[in-house]
Parts: structure tokens; C-alpha cells; sequence
């Protein structure tokens, strides 16, 4: 029932640049999946999983732009080390068929200290200046 209202929104106001936070995130993805005419880019914030793709998905996909974006503590809690094995495997699809994607791993880059809100951390506006880039930089690719 959600996922058809999140397409139903979509069909009135796209297509659009989805940025989505957690469970968030896992809808933003779905409609990526079902609804691509309907998206431009998307930017998921510790998604809590993301579906799983076919071909068939990947191909009707076009090439919209993903981030993903992760901070601290993924692989100290279980159920973050499965949502996060979920939006890799999905990932790896893209980037297998060619398609643009781009991971933000946080500690990865050196920064460290971020929470599962990373829009309330202390360098929030950092974090939101990474992804403006982000945005930026794919304007072009998302049209």
C-alpha cells in the first residue's frame, strides 16, 4: 500500500530527484525500480535495504545516478550488516551493467563520529555539501 502511494505521488509531481533517509531509503529504491521514467537521480542515506534487480530492471533503468551513503557503525549491529549486504548486492548490479552509482562509505573517507542521522550530526552541513556535489556533478547525467 505504500510503495502505491509513493508511485501515486510520483506520477503527480515528477519526475524527480529522490533523496531518502533509512526505510526511506528502501522505498526511494522500489520506485527506482518501478516507476525509472519517474526518477532522475536518487541519493540514499543508510538505506535500510534496497530491492532486489533483474536484468529486466537494470535495463528499463536507464543510467540514473545513485549515492549511497554510509556512516558509523554498520558492521557493529546485525540488522544494519543485512541491510547493508541487500543495497550492495543491488549496487553491484549497476555497476555490473555499466550503470552510474557512487558509494559515500563515511569512515571509509576518513570521517568518523557520524550516527544514523548524519543530518543531525555535528558536521551536518558537511555531509549536506557532499551531496549537493554530488547532485551537482550528475546534473547533467539525470536531466
Amino acid at each position: 500500500m505504500t510503495l502505491d502511494a509513493y508511485q501515486a505521488a510520483l506520477e503527480k509531481v515528477g519526475p524527480v530527484h529522490l533523496v531518502a533517509h533509512s526505510q526511506g531509503g528502501w522505498f526511494a529504491l522500489n520506485m527506482v525500480k518501478r516507476v525509472p521514467h519517474l526518477v532522475k537521480s536518487v541519493v540514499v542515506i543508510e538505506p535500510a535495504g534496497a530491492p532486489q534487480l533483474t536484468a529486466e530492471d537494470v535495463a528499463r533503468m536507464g543510467d540514473i545516478p545513485h549515492l549511497f551513503m554510509w556512516g558509523d557503525f554498520i558492521n557493529e549491529v546485525p540488522s544494519w550488516k543485512k541491510y547493508r549486504s541487500a543495497t550492495d548486492q543491488y549496487r553491484e548490479v549497476l555497476t555490473a551493467a555499466g550503470k552510474s552509482s557512487c558509494e559515500m562509505d563515511l569512515p571509509l573517507m576518513g570521517i568518523r563520529g557520524n550516527s544514523h542521522v548524519p543530518m543531525m550530526d555535528d558536521n551536518s552541513a558537511d555531509i549536506a555539501t557532499m551531496i549537493v556535489g554530488w547532485m551537482a556533478q550528475n546534473q547533467v547525467a539525470a536531466k
